[in-house]
């Protein structure tokens, strides 16, 4: 498994330490497997300061794994570390790679292509959208292409209504294409109004790369494309992220 340590600082004032800026969740993978995610990084906070990333999944906090323990114990880990927390994250999550990764569309195609028919929601909950997901959006560089794209990684999942049988949707799978459009040249905006305007039901294709999965390929193992950012308009690392409800 593909995992890396990010290490957070923070002050003490008034004789209580500052909070290190973010939350967590506990979602479900397949099999029921709990898995806890980053759901809320703070502007001006020593986690983004350390550049925890909105939907990072978290395996162990201080070195000490906690697969299987409850939320409020992971919390109380974290909120009891001192003036510094280590945590470690997998490096295999979407935004991840979109941050480190100049070769996204090899990336994509290891992790294959499903298709999934939704169903819209009757009353759809504020921030899970008409069909039940939030995704976000990022701005970044396609080797292959040689220019700069859009790519929507599904960050939230809620009350989903799928049709097809023996598919699931996780958050940290990307999504390609809705209604037999690809989503490539759309902003976060335009794949709003593309859900928004879709019917009763709705297909939509996804790379199904999320690390909640069971089974996806290894993204370590693949070919990295040889290239410095000194060859890029932008740094690689530097992703134009936009958050929205779908």
């Amino acid at each position: 498994m593909e995992r890396m340590d990010v290490i957070l600082f923070r002050a003490k004032a008034l004789g209580k330490f500052w909070s290190f800026g973010l939350t967590i969740t506990e979602v479900t993978g397949e099999n029921n497997k709990k898995f806890f995610v980053v759901d809320k990084v703070k502007s001006g906070t020593p986690a983004e300061a350390s550049h925890v990333l909105e939907g990072d999944v978290i395996v162990a906090v201080n070195g000490k794994d906690i697969a299987g323990k409850p939320i409020a114990e992971v919390q109380r880990m974290m909120q009891g570390s001192s003036d510094s927390l280590v945590l470690t994250v997998l490096s295999s999550s979407a935004f991840r790679l979109l941050e480190c990764r100049r070769d996204m569309d090899l990336v994509l195609r290891a992790a294959g292509r499903d298709t999934l028919r939704l169903r819209a929601l009757k009353a759809a909950c504020a921030g899970s959208g008409k069909y039940g997901f939030k995704t976000f959006g990022a701005k970044a560089w396609n080797n292959e292409r040689r220019l700069f794209q859009y790519w929507h990684v599904v960050q939230q999942v809620g009350d989903v209504h799928i049709v097809t049988p023996n598919k699931k949707l996780f958050p940290g799978d990307m999504l390609v294409v809705v209604d037999g459009v690809p989503v490539d040249n759309m902003d976060q905006k335009d794949v709003r109004a593309a859900l928004a305007n879709g019917g009763d039901e709705i297909n939509i294709t996804i790379a199904p790369m999320s690390p909640l999965r069971m089974r996806r390929p290894s993204f370590t193992r693949l070919h990295e494309t040889v290239m410095t950012d000194a060859n890029l308009p932008e740094p690689s690392g530097n992703a134009q992220i936009q958050a929205a409800a779908l």
